[in-house]
């Protein structure tokens, strides 16, 4: 899908740094209440332009493509996308600051991190974006949790020096003995209305106890939560990328999400509808990142060892057991 060019059919939008972004490495921007964008990767958009039927219930809703500028000096600058008219009906242009408690810091330092190391807008080039739809759109206090599905990194790398980065990254987290890491996480407390965040270089510097700690503050923050929905629902993601053969996947990401509504507007929950895409009302997982993502027919698949190319497997088989864990325990 190539992005809109032609001015009568598109609108230009300033976008800001989004609020509850909580992992990654790259500046996720909003465009509106319901879009966001990240920066182009030719293997993500890859993947979701030939997205297979396996995965399309577990992944964002894509809008596209949209260039992105930026405007203005090393003092001050503002960020406007062209967005197609038609994806802009009935979107409000505020870009939810109104709506939704966040502060926003992880993904501003990214915004101000790739202006200033000159990763994107080099010499007022603009760029290329890919524009979803907002996961958290309409949750009054998103409680977001990013884990980044990967055992060892330094086997898709062919760089000497990186790749040795890359092994101290898996050997000195949990990415190696636990075949994931936490690359973010905020959590509102309902009971004091405090926002509790942590992200990447926190995840990296936690141990297996420690981290099974964070999962459990997590996923036991919500008194709706269903833990053996959410634990059967990351097996039957599992089963869907195994079923599937047009990609392979170096790493991905899981991006759990529920509302965190004040105690005294939480439905019951008796009350809930659980089906298999929303875990519960208010809670959902979808699989995010898709910048590893390889087509099958790719020939260097080829030359990758099989426990890359089983990368991602053994991360999630843990991560269901460990929720299943707090299943036991209540």
């Amino acid at each position: 899908m190539e992005p809109f060019f032609a001015e009568e059919f598109e609108q230009k939008v300033v976008c800001h740094a989004f609020q509850h972004q909580v992992g990654g490495h790259k500046c996720v921007l909003q465009i509106t209440d319901n879009l966001i964008c990240k920066p182009c990767e030719e293997a993500e958009r890859n993947f979701y332009n030939s997205t297979p039927e396996e995965l399309k219930p577990y992944v964002p809703g894509y809008r596209g493509e949209i260039f992105v500028y930026c405007e203005g000096d090393e003092s001050k600058h503002t960020i406007y996308a062209k967005v197609p008219r038609s994806i802009l009906r009935n979107q409000r242009l505020n870009a939810g600051k109104d709506r939704c408690i966040g502060d926003g810091s992880w993904s501003q330092s990214r915004l101000n991190h790739c202006i200033e190391g000159g990763a994107l807008w080099k010499d007022n080039k603009n760029e290329k974006f890919l524009m979803f739809d907002n996961l958290v759109a309409d949750f009054e206090r998103p409680c977001a949790l990013d884990i980044k599905l990967c055992r060892y990194y330094h086997g898709q790398c062919e760089d000497e020096h990186k790749r040795k980065k890359l092994e101290q990254k898996s050997n000195n987290s949990t990415s190696l003995s636990m075949g994931f890491r936490i690359c973010g996480m905020q959590v509102y407390h309902p009971e004091t209305g405090k926002l509790e965040k942590h992200n990447k270089y926190f995840g990296m510097s936690i141990n297996d106890n420690q981290a099974v700690e964070v999962l459990r503050t997590f996923f036991g923050n919500s008194s709706n939560t269903n833990l053996h929905n959410i634990s059967n629902t990351v097996r039957n993601i599992h089963t869907a990328i195994l079923n599937q053969t047009d990609f392979v996947f170096l790493s991905i990401s899981l991006f759990f999400f529920y509302d965190c509504k004040k105690p005294d507007v939480t439905p019951s929950i008796e009350k809930v509808e659980i089906d298999d895409q929303n875990v519960q009302a208010g809670f959902k997982v979808r699989l995010i990142d898709f910048e590893k993502a390889i087509a099958s027919s790719d020939n260097k698949i080829h030359q990758l060892p099989q426990r890359i190319k089983d990368n991602i497997n053994y991360g999630m088989v843990n991560l269901a057991n460990i929720i299943d864990s707090f299943v036991i325990e209540k």
